[in-house]
């Protein structure tokens, strides 16, 4: 009995680019990665894709997933895809956080609402993007607050500051083009109160007009569970892109160069923030408490955390018999690695504290050697936009 080869080629690739991480794509790891996060399909995009015989596939260890679809014969030197993609088809991935430090590394508001996601598509107006490296954001630098929207399920409601007539407020799905009425609008003391019903509009990005203007953009988004979603991804798969972020060409053909989305999460910059209490066991206690009131000022004077990186320099900010506290003088990027600008040889950076700083006679002492860096897992954001990572240390 003969077999049967069905041939797979693939449409685009998609990774998640994190300059914390030595790798630019995840931590390190020994046989498999742990990523900060999840990636999978809707359910629409599954029906999608079995209709279409496509094969969504992960891929850990370059930081995203790939398509693929099912090919049998040529158009030209392309090879065509078994089933062509009709207007609108349009495959949409969810992306869930399993690792909540991605807020706090990562250049991103240290809290989301819960009504909104971050919103990615290949309907991107850059026709300079490298198509074997096309930003899916609004921003080519990174991922910024321009790509959000807000996030609607089961129902949408608005309030708009005038009276609406009957028929002049609808909601339309931007790549289908459906239009919904609203299920109720209730006009009252000068204001207007809308509710949609969503239960059989599709999934996709949204688009509440109002007399024929956009008030509102929305991401009605169904099917995910209980999963708390953190963003969503759409790639049409017609040719509605620029030509270098075209995933099928008109013809229904692949050619041999494939889209390589991706999503760029700039590392965030803080102020390192040192603060170290003094035990009255401490050496350093003991020793201050022996110099007379005119010494001890001096000696403190002398008392700061040095590196090993002329460009990483601290700057006393509180300094008593107890309690020493010191800020870079500038955001320094967080990393999962740090690595001395310094050095030739790219030897790690190291802190210490140090005392006798700039003495006349005495050379400077360590009083305390390999100061660990600051934690990914908190932040104090409580003075947003200076944001500082924390180091609390006993002596």
């Amino acid at each position: 009995m003969g077999s049967v080869q069905i041939k797979y080629t693939e449409l685009f690739s998609l990774s998640i680019q994190q300059p914390f991480y030595t790798n630019g794509l995840t931590g390190k790891y020994i046989v498999e990665p742990t990523l900060d996060y999840q990636i999978f399909p809707t359910s629409e995009s599954r029906g999608l894709m079995q209709r279409l015989d496509m094969i969504f596939r992960t891929l850990p260890n370059k930081g995203g997933c790939t398509v693929w679809g099912r090919t049998q014969g040529m158009s030209g030197a392309n090879p065509l895809l078994y089933f062509k993609p009709k207007k609108g088809d349009v495959l949409a991935f969810v992306l869930t956080l399993s690792n909540p430090s991605f807020l706090n590394y990562n250049d991103l508001p240290t809290q989301l609402g819960n009504d909104t996601i971050y919103y990615f598509s290949n309907l991107v107006n850059d026709a300079t993007a490298a198509r074997d490296n096309l930003h899916l954001s609004t921003d080519a630098a990174g991922v910024a607050v321009g790509d959000t929207l807000k996030k609607v399920q089961g129902s949408y409601t608005y309030t708009y500051g005038a009276h609406i007539a009957p028929g002049n407020a609808k909601l339309k799905h931007a790549t289908s083009g459906l239009e919904l009425l609203p299920s109720s609008l209730v006009n009252d003391s000068g204001q207007a109160l809308l509710n949609f019903d969503l239960a059989t509009f599709p999934s996709g990005k949204c688009e509440l007009q109002i007399g024929g203007v956009t008030v509102e953009e929305a991401y009605h988004l169904k099917g995910t569970g209980e999963a708390t979603v953190f963003a969503v991804v759409e790639c049409a798969l017609e040719t509605l892109a620029l030509p270098n972020y075209t995933i099928v060409e008109a013809d229904g053909s692949i050619t041999p160069q494939r889209p390589q989305y991706t999503l760029l999460f700039n590392n965030r910059a803080t102020l390192w923030r040192y603060k170290l209490v003094l035990q009255e066991n401490s050496p350093l206690y003991v020793e201050m408490n022996g110099l007379t009131p005119a010494e001890k000022v001096d000696f403190l004077s002398r008392i700061n955390v040095v590196s090993n990186d002329t460009g990483v320099v601290f700057i006393p900010n509180v300094i008593s018999d107890t309690q020493f506290e010191f800020v870079s003088d500038a955001p320094k990027p967080l990393q999962e690695s740090y690595v001395s600008s310094s050095s030739a040889t790219g030897n790690a950076l190291s802190l210490a504290l140090k005392k006798y700083i700039g003495h006349p006679t005495i050379p400077a002492e360590d009083i305390k050697v390999n100061l660990p860096y600051p934690p990914k897992h908190q932040l104090d954001a409580s003075n947003d936009p200076l944001i500082y990572s924390d180091v609390l240390l006993n002596l």
